[in-house]
C-alpha cells in the first residue's frame, strides 16, 4: 500500500514523514503561512489528524498558532462543502 505522506515528503527532498510535519513547523517560523494551509492541506486525513493530535505541542506558543491555521483551513473546506451541497 502506498504510502502518501511519505511520498510528499520524498517529492520535498524529504526522507521521513516526520522531517515533512518538521518543515511545516520550519515554514511557519519563517512567516510562510500560506504554505502552512498549503502543506496541511496536500495531507490525507488521518495524516492530519496524526499531525494535528500527535505530532503539535500545544503548550508551545508557535505550534499552538500552527494549530489554529490548519483547523481555520479545515472549516474553510467544510464551510465549501456546505456552500455547495446547499
Amino acid at each position: 500500500m502506498e504510502n502518501h505522506l511519505l511520498n510528499l515528503a520524498k517529492e520535498l527532498g524529504f526522507k521521513t514523514e516526520i522531517q515533512y510535519f518538521d518543515y511545516i513547523v520550519e515554514s511557519y517560523i519563517n512567516g510562510q503561512r500560506r504554505q502552512v494551509t498549503k502543506l496541511f492541506k496536500a495531507m490525507l486525513v488521518a495524516d492530519q489528524k496524526e499531525f494535528l493530535c500527535n505530532y503539535l505541542n500545544k503548550d508551545n506558543p508557535n505550534q499552538s498558532k500552527i494549530f489554529n491555521i490548519c483547523i481555520s483551513s479545515v472549516f474553510d473546506y467544510i464551510d465549501y462543502l456546505y456552500k455547495h451541497i446547499n
